[in-house]
């Protein structure tokens, strides 16, 4: 339900929810007519947690490893602003009119719609509502979400899509109440941290044999 000072969208059970890749139909067919498409429309239609469905879909086009030159820098702002306000808030408080009202930009939903659909209908048979006190950890998935998302945002080479994975992974884990998904994404991000500290250590090493030579 939208309102003038935010929004909220009522925590029905996501098998009731209408299939995400029919809403992403929905909304690639409006921008296709020449209607603006806004966050707010998103969530129009989904039925569900409002943080992880937005960050969800704004996340999708950066998984996707295609030369989408200013989509980071457009889709990072909302990404990092959602983010950051599930972390401070939880799910349950509304997120500001101003930011719903954020227009999504018509080719992202043509990635989304090409690329995202069938990615969407493949989790959805693998998702079922498991490990709630995982999947219930709200702010805890927006802090690192957050986190995420800001280095999303940063023009660092190569980490644009890993990072878009998992940031599109913990927010279905969230949407679907499936901890299973939460725990695979937070894997995910150790993982990859693991891999960046590994890689920096060895750049330094070399460097240090570059100067010693």
């Amino acid at each position: 339900m939208a309102t003038g000072r935010g929004a909220y969208v009522d925590d029905v059970d996501p098998l009731r929810a209408p299939p995400l890749d029919k809403v992403l139909e929905t909304l690639i067919k409006r921008s296709e007519s020449g209607q603006d498409v806004r966050l707010r429309d998103m969530l129009d239609l989904t039925g569900s947690r409002v943080h992880g469905i937005l960050i969800l879909l704004l996340a999708l086009p950066e998984a996707v490893p295609l030369p989408l030159p200013s989509i980071g820098a457009v889709l990072g702002v909302p990404l990092i602003l959602i983010s950051g306000h599930l972390a401070l808030y939880g799910e349950r408080m509304t997120l500001p009119a101003k930011l719903l009202n954020r227009r999504v930009p018509g080719r992202a939903l043509a990635v989304m719609g090409k690329y995202g659909r069938p990615v969407l209908r493949w989790m959805e048979r693998l998702s079922r509502s498991r490990i709630p006190f995982v999947a219930n950890r709200e702010r805890m998935i927006g802090l690192l979400a957050a986190v995420i998302s800001f280095l999303l945002f940063l023009p660092i080479p190569f980490v644009n899509v890993p990072l878009a994975m998992i940031l599109s992974v913990l927010a279905w884990g969230m949407v679907q109440r499936d901890g299973l998904f939460v725990l695979i994404g937070v894997a995910a991000t150790v993982a990859l941290a693991l891999l960046a500290m590994l890689v920096g250590m060895a750049a330094l090493e070399a460097l240090d044999r570059v100067l010693e030579w």
